[in-house]
């Protein structure tokens, strides 16, 4: 326990390898409910890391991992009183994603990066990077607010390292963690908004969906004076054709 809490595992690159083993996981099961503690997760483990590597103030670090914590409790409460589970709005199946991440991965890995950051070592800037990949990737996949933010809780891990590290003022590291709680507010009024607009929409019926009304009367394809009246406009229709072909 001591190893996994301690500055030898923090220090060590199995840290990074664990931290971006959690964002691959997180991609692959696609739910929110795991996204939400699986980005404080994240952001902790990489906190640890900048404390050991770095020797960035810890309480700094603490300060990003209570905004993210907040920020998703914020985040959580609009899928939370939505009658329509945000976690079955899925992007494609656990393949196509794991296929997707694995290309990334392997860009990433054999990427050289040019970037000039001398203050952080390459394995640390292959995990920001790979970071970044997941933020797109999550972007990419999704037209919903809820997971479009969760796409941006992704990217802002890596931006907060950079300044934590490179530019560390305090001004800066608080007006980060302002702008992520106001896209976690925005975020979620649009969730809200978004669930209302899809309650409205008219569901074309299909051979395999059939839409029904929210108060629990039939349906109108189901309904049979509707069927009766449509047939016999169509009946009228087709008597008046042949009476004018006569």
């Amino acid at each position: 326990m001591e190893f996994l809490l301690g500055a030898s595992f923090w220090s060590a690159n199995a840290a990074l390898w664990g931290i971006g083993g959690v964002a691959l996981l997180l991609i692959m099961l696609w739910d929110w409910r795991l996204f939400l503690p699986g980005l404080a997760l994240i952001q902790y483990g990489v906190g640890q890391v900048l404390v050991y590597r770095y020797g960035v103030p810890g309480q700094w670090l603490a300060i990003y991992f209570w905004v993210i914590v907040l920020a998703a409790l914020i985040l959580a409460l609009s899928p939370l009183q939505m009658p329509i589970p945000q976690s079955s709005l899925r992007s494609g199946n656990p393949f196509f994603r794991l296929l997707i991440m694995v290309l990334l991965g392997l860009l990433v890995y054999t990427l050289q990066p040019d970037i000039p950051l001398p203050v952080l070592d390459e394995p640390t800037t292959r995990l920001l990077l790979w970071l970044v990949a997941c933020a797109f990737l999550v972007m990419a996949l999704t037209d919903s607010a809820l997971f479009t933010a969760i796409g941006l809780f992704f990217w802002f891990i890596p931006l907060q390292s950079l300044m934590a590290v490179i530019l560390p003022l305090p001004a800066l590291i608080a007006l980060i963690g302002i702008l992520q709680l106001m896209v976690a507010l925005a975020c979620a009024y649009l969730t809200l908004a978004e669930d209302a607009q899809i309650a409205d929409l008219q569901q074309p019926a299909t051979d395999v969906t059939f839409p029904s009304q929210a108060d629990g009367t039939t349906s109108p394809l189901l309904d049979l004076s509707a069927l009766r009246r449509f047939i016999s406009e169509r009946m009228t229709v087709l008597l008046a054709l042949l009476k004018r072909s006569q």
